[in-house]
């Protein structure tokens, strides 16, 4: 193993480390500051999307905060602010259809359809399907379409 190799390991765990010994409400605090400064560098809050706008995750107008969406999700997720994780969550699953990553796009469109009901609901889990179609698990593409009409009753 090399020198370079063997100093990355050991930063990545002390860097674990030290996260783990924080308190909670500290922990909470760094992903706030990380999410203030990643959404001010990639050009702001997007807006929210609508039921409409989920259902058509392929016309969503990009925003350069975008590629960004699923780091911004996590670290709203782990301040416990729930209006930023769902509207970064939507726009990650918009973003990662958009970009043909079918399988992540199943998985978090599946996620936002757990957070969501009524019509968003029915969306997301028709493009959780669709992506899983696309993604070659016709069998899981299924099951969520399937789950897509039972939340239409």
């Amino acid at each position: 193993m090399n020198s370079e190799a063997v100093y990355l390991f050991r930063h990545l765990l002390l860097r674990e480390a030290a996260y783990q010994v924080q308190l909670p409400s500290h922990r909470a605090r760094l992903h706030r500051i990380a999410f203030a400064v990643i959404e001010d560098l990639a050009g702001g809050p997007p807006p929210d999307l609508s039921a409409r706008d989920a259902a058509y995750a392929y016309t969503v107008p990009p925003h350069p905060a975008d590629p960004f969406a699923a780091e911004l999700e996590e670290h709203a997720r782990l301040c416990s602010d729930t209006a930023r994780h769902r509207r970064y969550l939507a726009r990650a699953a918009a973003h990662a259809s958009r970009s043909f990553q079918n399988d992540l796009a199943s998985r978090l469109w599946k996620r936002f359809a757990a957070l969501v009901e009524g019509a968003e609901r029915v969306a997301a889990l028709r493009n959780a399907a669709a992506a899983a179609r696309n993604a070659g698990r016709p069998a899981d593409a299924e099951r969520t379409f399937e789950e897509a009409l039972q939340a239409c009753s």
